[in-house]
């Protein structure tokens, strides 16, 4: 094969007009005989111009050399006449490898302007440089994407490579996609390191190294394993709960109303999408006897979806039980609030954990922070807060929750069917997952109302850690004094309640490891006070007020590990501190208690196949308590009786 390559010339005039002055004195001679005889320097014999290139052909690398790498410089005494033309070329300095007879070949077809002396064009002789540099080969690129499973290719692919090293700037980069056998190339790409990206729908993305080289095609076959499942569901008929299946199934993005996944629910009404990125969508069910019905889902990052999806028939029998419902319904065995849904949300103040108390089936006790949830006990509903069981989730009265909803990712609430690692509770589940604290900049916040006043701070360490520091404060015990004693009441309410939190945060280099250390607490105190210090009792009990109060303080340290190179993802996490709850009437009459906890929590998740995953775990908590109370004695010989216990009559004034 015959490859034409072009090289780089470049000139360099060596000896400058050699034999100039002889050819300049002898055109002196003929032009004046009364000359002088003397020998004259060229310098004065006028102007002398050196010849300029005005035309340049291209030399060919030969095979030959070009096969040896060869690179250099061949230097050439060239001969010019006054036209401008080369007449003559003399090797002064060679390569070899046929780049001697190239480079002559070349400059033979070169033109100039003629050197001149006083305007008048001559002849010379120079010395011409020529330099042979390698040229930069492209590279070619191309593979073959196939399912591991089947060996099916893989068509539609998203190919992306962008050049890693820092020779190019900008950077080369180009995207192109699979065809139907699952092929992809890259052509006329410089040579280098690449990074390599895969991206497709229901696939896992797949990133990898390359290293193209110059004038070769490099060859590759990808295998890229499956997403799991991440919505799996069950179509039933609504009023006669019949498994629907041949049902068709879209999923849309809920802003833009475009398919994500399609599909066709299976025997017995089980359908399934694979890897469906988080966010909001709709789940739209159709079929040809049955009315089309649409729900909202919330997907999350990590966790699976599942639900019971009802739709109505077309028409029902005679024989078919009818049932009315206002729009269709699904049960979701889970429901997570974002902090930027909340926002928009009636009722709850833009406080994410109080957004819980709209959802169905939820309620409060009136005094306490704690929810109650379909009815059950408070007691048998738990609250978590990044793993740690704390004890209440809102403050008393109608208070905010006990965290700063600026640090809150979002919340989980489970009205039942909870997995096993929600233990020892039986009501429901609210599970408060919070955010990293941001490592961009510095972040501040101050928000205040007629209530409370709560500010935010947070920001970068170093390059690897970060923090956060949160606090909240009521000031109820601040103005309502005055405001009682302007009502002139006998009694009245004072609440008071803080809570802080503070979060340290550390992300190794390599990104598998990430430690938090965090501190947070809160303290509740409601008090029943008498107007102006008035104290009410008897001979046993004298009290001027009633208060009431609920205490948590917390330590965690949390580490989650994510190793890139392993389908596993783990959290420990190990928690301590204090829980108070006191009630105070009297000096004799109170009751106390601190129980001080200390809990533990291992979480595993190994993905052993593409369909099957293996999930445990360890949760231990030890509780250590200590109370006091004081109950005031109580007179047990009322008035009436006297010291033998015989009745003694009521003592009656004499009329008279």
């Amino acid at each position: 094969m015959n490859r034409r390559r072009h090289f780089l010339v470049t000139i360099t005039v060596v000896a400058v007009l050699i034999g100039l002055i002889s050819t300049s004195a002898a055109a002196s001679d003929s032009a004046d005989e009364e000359a002088p005889q003397d020998s004259v320097e060229p310098a004065d014999q006028g102007e002398v111009v050196p010849p300029e290139l005005i035309y340049e052909a291209k030399a060919e690398y030969t095979d030959e050399a070009f096969d040896a790498g060869v690179e250099g410089t061949v230097v050439l005494e060239l001969e010019i006449d006054a036209n401008g033309d080369v007449r003559d070329v003399e090797l002064v300095e060679g390569l070899g490898y046929g780049l001697d007879e190239a480079a002559k070949e070349a400059v033979r077809q070169f033109a100039f302007r003629p050197a001149t002396v006083d305007g008048q064009p001559i002849s010379v002789v120079l010395d011409f440089s020529v330099r042979f540099s390698l040229p930069v080969r492209p590279a070619e690129f191309e593979g073959r994407l196939a399912d591991p499973e089947t060996d099916e290719p893989i068509a539609d692919a998203e190919v992306s490579i962008r050049y890693t090293g820092d020779e190019y700037d900008p950077a080369p980069q180009a995207t192109t996609s699979t065809d139907a056998s699952g092929t992809f190339s890259f052509r006329q790409i410089p040579p280098g390191p690449y990074e390599v990206v895969l991206r497709l729908d229901e696939y896992r993305d797949f990133e990898t190294d390359i290293e193209l080289v110059g004038g070769q095609t490099v060859s590759v076959d990808y295998t890229v394993p499956r997403s799991d499942d991440n919505i799996v569901g069950q179509i039933r008929e609504a009023g006669t709960r019949s498994r629907l299946s041949a049902m068709e199934v879209t999923l849309l993005d809920a802003e833009t109303q475009k398919p994500i996944r399609e599909g066709f629910s299976e025997a017995g009404g089980h359908f399934s999408f694979r890897g469906v990125p988080a966010g909001e969508y709709l789940l739209r069910v159709s079929g040809p006897e049955h009315i089309t019905a649409s729900f909202e889902l919330q997907v999350v990052e990590g966790d699976l979806t599942t639900g019971n999806f009802y739709v109505r028939a077309g028409d029902y029998d005679d024989f078919t039980v009818r049932t009315t419902e206002r729009r269709e319904r699904s049960e979701v065995n889970r429901q997570t609030l974002q902090l930027e849904e909340v926002r928009r949300m009636p009722g709850a103040g833009s406080d994410v954990v109080r957004a819980v108390q709209n959802l169905p089936g939820v309620a409060r006790r009136p005094l306490a922070g704690q929810p109650i949830i379909r009815g059950a006990d408070p007691e048998d509903t738990e609250i978590f807060l990044s793993g740690d069981n704390i004890p209440i989730a809102f403050h008393f009265l109608a208070g905010p929750a006990v965290i700063n909803t600026e640090m809150i990712s979002a919340v989980d609430f489970y009205p039942g069917n909870f997995s096993p690692r929600f233990g020892r509770a039986t009501g429901g589940i609210i599970d408060i997952q919070t955010r990293s604290p941001k490592d961009d900049r510095l972040h501040g916040s101050l928000e205040a109302d007629l209530l409370d006043a709560s500010a935010i701070i947070e920001g970068p360490i170093s390059d690897r850690w970060s923090f956060a520091l949160s606090m909240r404060r009521s000031y109820y015990d601040l103005f309502l004094p005055s405001i009682y004693e302007r009502l002139d009441t006998d009694a009245f309410l004072i609440p008071r309640y803080y809570d802080y939190q503070g979060w340290t945060t550390y992300r190794s280099e390599d990104g598998d490891h990430k430690v938090e250390f965090s501190v947070y607490g809160s303290d509740d105190i409601i008090e029943l006070s008498l107007a102006d210090g008035e104290v009410e009792g008897d001979a046993n009990i004298q009290s001027s007020a009633l208060g009431f109060g609920n205490a948590f303080h917390r330590g965690q340290v949390r580490w989650d590990w994510t190793p890139q190179d392993l389908a596993l993802d783990t959290t420990l996490m190990t928690s301590f501190g204090r829980n108070s709850v006191a009630f105070d009437v009297a000096d004799n009459l109170f009751f106390e208690l601190d129980f001080y906890q200390s809990q533990t929590r291992y979480d595993a998740r190994l993905r052993l196949t593409d369909n099957l995953k293996l999930r445990g775990g360890v949760d231990t908590q030890i509780l250590q308590g200590e109370y006091a109370f004081e109950i005031a004695p109580v007179d047990s010989t009322p008035d009436n009786f006297s010291d033998d216990g015989q009745t003694e009559p009521p003592n009656i004034p004499d009329e008279g």
